[in-house]
């Protein structure tokens, strides 16, 4: 879902197979960390994955824009937070969702510990 996204908003990103398996490295690399991050905090996240550094290598190699490439970040985040959302709000209901614990981090991330 979150690939397909990025490739729709942003089709250079994913003008091959190759380039497609490359952000489903890096997405899931990314979504890794940020979920160790909001469970565990900043030092539980593991270190930036090589997927994340080969994406950044092989966009620099193929000469995308950066544009291009921010934008496709931004877009990836937003997927991956809104499925995120969703997955909240089926695990703990809407409410839950909502209300904010430590950090500011919704409670339901910091009750599925």
């Amino acid at each position: 879902m979150v690939l397909r996204r990025i490739v729709g908003e942003v089709p250079v990103l994913g003008d091959s197979p190759a380039a497609v398996e490359m952000l489903r490295r890096g997405n899931e690399a990314t979504t890794l960390r940020a979920l160790f991050t909001l469970a565990e905090g900043p030092a539980a996240a593991p270190p930036t994955d090589e997927a994340i550094l080969e994406g950044i290598r092989e966009f620099v190699h193929r000469a995308l824009p950066l544009e291009r490439v921010l934008h496709g970040v931004r877009v990836g985040h937003a997927a991956t937070t809104e499925a995120f959302l969703r997955a909240c709000a089926e695990l703990v209901g809407p409410e839950g969702c909502g209300r904010r614990g430590h950090g500011g981090l919704p409670r339901a991330v910091l009750l599925r510990r």
